[in-house]
């Protein structure tokens, strides 16, 4: 019985200590040590990207071999095949990609599996880390707008989506109600399936919008189409061009009173890259409006024709590490029906300024905003200056989008709704102003455990130098220069030499600092406190002028393609309008791709 015993015991031993072993064997092999002579079997490998294919996932299995030993070569091999698939999902869109740049670094992680004991099994991930640099638009680099790091492979995305480009918001504002609205464009000339595209296609585009806002508890609306024929450039060695037709219909608030307008609008643009810090890139145009309007005041109704001719440019930089903005647009106005209204004329402009103070992923986020504007004559009602909130952002709009055609209404009070603020005559009827100036600060405040670094702070390498996962993707900027060189070569009319001269200049000015500021300073999600402070001022030719001043707080958050602001801004001047705040919502998806 006791030699039983002892058999038994030696068999127990013998037991725990093999399972202690592997145990203290398993924990032993980290990440990215094991080698093929260690016998690994394969268990699994992941791709990180969106919308990745079943069938390509399939490829890089059978290649790396799920369920077979591991071997370190046919790991490069899968890279390489990810790297070639990315490159050639863009080749294929090139026209939806067109005027933008990118970086790639394509890195692996083999790490065991600790639940084995019997058998030694691997996992492998395939990381792909990928970063957009626009060169178009500053802003949609350098402000915290939402982005990923993950390429998309754009071969598994649906048409639809391809085609239309979809953003889509839901908002809330104290005049216009909560309100949705989905935006599209389609380039006719290229549309993913039917239209096929080549590297030495020319760029020009034939672009189809629609953007309609509606308000959920209020008649509010306005719905827009825009056709336009597009030639950009991003270069500075030639100028680009649009010209198009617009479409709006809306019935939107106008103080205390609704306006009902539609008009037709046929706009023109020739836009270009300058070498200064204010003109780095600039868009210069012209329109003529056709409208009709319907509006009322106090118990009066009215209805009015109407023709405009407007003058409008926008300029955008880069100053001390931030993105500035400048617009300026004038008016020549001719009333139609109505032979008690004359002519007119209407000048504004507006500057912006984004910058991140501070360094690392902790930053605070500034913008500001100052604008003014003037009237000559007097301008019908429905074309007074109003205060008010308004939905776009000067900062976040592209230079080439349509929104900047439109002429500015007045300063931006976010604790008034859109277009409340007036001024009031002596039987308290609202009227608007004919000249106006306003001032809008935002600070988002950083809290360093609710961000998440866009790029990692991944060592990749630590002989014979360390190299990091920013650093390595700030180094593969090289290729962005390469594929910038051979655009322009083939598709600007450049030489080689004036090519690659041009492509040096455009990654010294744009593509390095987007980069450096992507890989040190962009969240892939981040929650900000928000601080927000409005003036402005109407003022009535001979009659008044009124100021406003509105304070408020809220929150910021990002989150990969979508973005939330919410807040609440209350007036504090004039005590006539002191008991009235804004509860704003803004809500965001852009980049479904």
């Amino acid at each position: 019985m006791n030699k039983f015993k002892n058999i038994r015991s030696i068999f127990l031993l013998n037991f725990y200590n093999l399972v202690l072993l592997n145990n203290i064997s398993a924990q032993s092999i980290t990440c990215n040590s094991i080698t093929a002579d260690m016998n690994f079997t394969v268990a699994s490998v992941k791709i990180t990207g969106r919308w990745l294919s079943v069938k390509f996932q399939q490829k890089v299995d059978e290649l790396i071999g799920v369920g077979q030993l591991y071997d370190p070569a046919k790991v490069g091999l899968a890279e390489e095949l990810v790297r070639n698939e990315i490159a050639d999902n863009e080749r294929i869109f090139t026209i939806r990609l067109l005027g933008s740049t990118s970086v790639l670094f394509i890195t692996s992680d083999i790490c065991p599996i600790a639940d084995s004991i019997d058998s030694k099994k691997v996992a492998i991930v395939i990381h792909s880390y990928y970063l957009r640099i626009d060169l178009y638009n500053f802003g949609n680099n350098i402000l915290p707008i939402p982005r990923t790091e993950k390429p998309t492979f754009y071969k598994q995305v649906p048409s639809i989506l391809l085609a239309t480009a979809p953003y889509v918001a839901l908002l809330n504002d104290s005049k216009f109600g909560t309100s949705g609205v989905i935006q599209t464009t389609t380039d006719l000339l290229h549309i993913p399936g039917i239209a096929k595209s080549s590297g030495t296609a020319k760029k020009l585009r034939l672009d189809l919008s629609f953007n309609l806002r509606k308000s959920f508890n209020n008649p509010f609306y306005n719905f827009a189409t825009v056709l336009q024929l597009v030639h950009p450039v991003y270069a500075d060695t030639t100028l680009g061009w649009s010209f198009g037709i617009m479409y709006t219909k809306a019935e939107q608030p106008l103080s205390v009173n609704d306006y009902n307008n539609n008009f037709t609008r046929v706009f023109g643009a020739i836009q270009g890259n300058g070498k200064g810090l204010f003109f780095a890139k600039y868009i210069i145009g012209g329109s003529v409006e056709f409208s009709q309007n319907k509006y009322t005041q106090q118990t009066n109704k009215f209805q009015n024709l109407e023709t405009d001719y407007v003058l409008n440019a926008c300029s955008e930089g880069r100053i001390a590490k931030g993105l500035s903005r400048w617009g300026v647009w004038f008016n020549t106005a001719i009333p139609g029906n109505d032979v008690t209204l004359k002519p007119y004329h209407r000048i504004a402009g507006k500057f912006g300024y984004a910058v991140s103070l501070g360094s690392g992923h902790s930053t605070v986020d500034m913008e500001t905003i100052l604008s003014y504007g003037y009237t000559w004559k007097i301008p019908p009602a429905y074309n007074e200056y109003f205060a008010g909130n308004t939905f776009s952002n000067f900062l976040y709009t592209p230079l080439n989008s349509f929104t900047n055609i439109s002429f500015p209404q007045g300063p931006v009070i976010r604790s008034l709704g859109e277009k409340e603020g007036g001024i009031p005559d002596q039987t308290n009827a609202i009227s608007g102003g004919t000249s106006y100036w306003g001032m809008n600060l935002t600070f988002s405040i950083p809290v360093s455990k609710w961000v998440r670094p866009l790029i990692p702070d991944i060592v990749i390498q630590e002989s014979p130098r360390r190299i990091t996962l920013r650093s390595a993707l700030k180094g593969q900027v090289t290729t962005a220069k390469s594929a910038i060189a051979d655009d322009l070569a083939l598709n600007g009319g450049l030489s080689d030499d004036e090519a690659d001269a041009t492509a040096e200049r455009i990654v010294n000015k744009d593509i390095k600092p987007t980069i450096n500021y992507l890989a040190d300073q962009a969240n892939i999600y981040s929650i900000k406190p928000v601080l927000f402070f409005d003036v402005g001022q109407l003022t009535k030719r001979n009659i008044d002028a009124r100021l406003w001043t509105a304070a408020g707080f809220g929150l910021q958050i990002n989150v990969v393609n979508a973005r939330l602001e919410i807040g609440y801004i209350q007036t504090l001047l004039p005590k006539s309008d002191d008991s009235k705040g804004n509860f704003l919502i803004k809500f965001l998806v852009q980049n479904f791709y």
